[in-house]
């Protein structure tokens, strides 16, 4: 609903639009300051907004959350929290105070990769609206699993007030963190995000990443689901006061799965179910994922009980048997990170699978859930481990498993050669047609790794399915398969 075109007169029908409103700004803060910060903050604005700010229409009472959420009394350079506010009262018609002094800076964040070889760009403008950006004032602050910040330059990138930086390669299962900080000629200065470093923005570098931008290897639908609406789909979704407006991806990904576009969940569950992810001999297993879910709303009235729930189960047997991680009646209204210790359920962790279920039980409760951004981050790969002699020389041939699989967009292979000579790794789509050669040469005894990134020998992305790896040395050879999914 949009102020004022929505407007009819009818005060239950109309309080929707300035509800419309905090709803959008809660769930903007919960994913700046964690959901126990933002509860604080939007329960503040609300009451001083009404209680003393005492408006006089919607608008009137919007306009009161930026000055009490203002805290040098001046509203030209912004507020504490300008961008979240300021983007959900544009969702719903309303309007926002202008800022006129001050830094602007729009950076659309770094998607997890599961690549610990490459560096990262980061790409941001940085805009003064009353005195010009100091370039030299442009600076990345970044920091690898909680250490100290760091400082990098970000340098101008050409196109008016856009600055680039890089950010270094990290390890496997490391987390970066890194806000970016600009002044003006004036002395103001602003930082994305705009309370950093208490928030910031960040990325998993994973031993797999699924941003859930395509069905690929997942499933949607069990056969004990009885829902009538709100089936799983993979889709933008399209939000409403319940429903989420955005997936959980940075960058430029749209799609994750979610329940449905039209209505919610009911008379049943739906469930949702992830790949088989293998992980054999593996160690120090942690699963993470976000996830919304909605429950809070009643279709008419007050909420007077949650009575329908949100479901996550994980099975070390690729679906046979199954335990619960998650089941709760308590709606977010956000996107919320969950991480799951799979050492500590599964002692040896194999083949993983997760059940995602939302299940309305007949009360009149509207239910939405949401599943994005999976990562899947491992301490150690023990089944890569080679055996030696004496000298220290592997003793055989061996081409492990590529990890992770399935992948996307890149997977690594590891293999061992126990003697000097020509070696030839190579993919092969089921046809037997050769699709990349990824090692042709003369190499010494040892252990060594590839990495394939889902490409032909041309550059040209390849499709999703099933493909084979083969390693060839003379008189060896050996090969396994793998899966891309797209």
């Amino acid at each position: 609903m949009i102020y004022p075109d929505d407007l009819s007169g009818q005060g239950h029908h109309d309080g929707q639009l300035i509800s419309g409103f905090f709803w959008e700004a809660r769930a903007n803060l919960v994913t700046t300051h964690g959901i126990a910060t933002a509860d604080s903050i939007a329960q503040h604005l609300w009451h001083f907004s009404r209680k003393a700010g005492h408006p006089a229409d919607m608008q009137d009472q919007v306009t009161w959350v930026f000055v009490y959420d203002d805290e040098d009394g001046n509203m030209d350079n912004g507020t504490r929290n300008f961008a979240d506010l300021a983007d959900a009262a544009a969702r719903r018609g309303f309007a926002a105070p202008i800022v006129s002094q001050g830094v602007q800076i729009a950076h659309a964040g770094l998607a997890s990769t599961t690549d610990t070889v490459f560096s990262r760009d980061v790409t941001a403008t940085a805009e003064g609206l009353t005195a010009g950006v100091d370039p030299s004032s442009v600076k990345l602050y970044y920091r690898v699993s909680g250490g100290a910040f760091q400082e990098l330059p970000m340098t101008p990138a050409g196109p008016p007030d856009e600055y680039e930086g890089t950010l270094p390669a990290a390890p496997r299962n490391a987390r970066v963190e890194y806000y970016l900080e600009a002044a003006d000629s004036a002395g103001h200065v602003n930082r994305s995000p705009t309370n950093a470093p208490v928030a910031l923005h960040f990325y998993d570098v994973a031993y797999l990443y699924d941003p859930c931008e395509a069905v690929g290897g997942w499933t949607i639908g069990d056969v004990s689901d009885d829902a009538t609406n709100g089936i799983w789909i993979n889709a933008d979704p399209v939000g409403n006061e319940t429903r989420a407006e955005y997936d959980a991806s940075p960058g430029s990904g749209v799609n994750c799965f979610v329940t449905g576009n039209t209505g919610n969940v009911n008379e049943g569950r739906t469930t949702l179910f992830s790949p088989t992810y293998d992980l054999s001999g593996t160690q120090g297993v942690v699963v993470r994922y976000a996830r919304w879910f909605s429950n809070d709303f009643e279709a008419v009235g007050p909420l007077v009980g949650r009575d329908d729930y949100w479901m996550v189960d994980v099975s070390n047997d690729g679906g046979a048997t199954w335990v619960p991680v998650e089941n709760t009646n308590e709606g977010t209204e956000s996107w919320v990170e969950i991480e799951v210790e799979i050492d500590s359920i599964f002692p040896a962790p194999d083949q993983v699978r997760f059940r995602f279920a939302a299940e309305d039980t007949g009360s009149a409760t509207r239910i939405h859930a949401a599943v994005d951004e999976l990562r899947i981050l491992v301490e150690s790969d023990i089944s890569t481990a080679v055996a030696e002699d004496a000298s220290g020389a592997p003793r055989r041939f061996e081409l492990a498993a590529n990890r992770p699989n399935p992948f996307n967009p890149r997977t690594a292979i590891a293999y061992t050669i126990p003697e000097k000579g020509r070696v030839s790794l190579e993919i092969f789509a089921p046809s037997g047609r050769l699709v990349k050669r990824l090692v042709d040469s003369v190499v010494d005894a040892g252990s060594y790794q590839a990495a394939w990134d889902g490409t032909d020998g041309s550059g040209r992305a390849v499709g999703s399915g099933v493909y084979f790896y083969r390693l060839r040395t003379a008189g060896r050879e050996e090969s396994r398969r793998m899966t891309l999914i797209r």
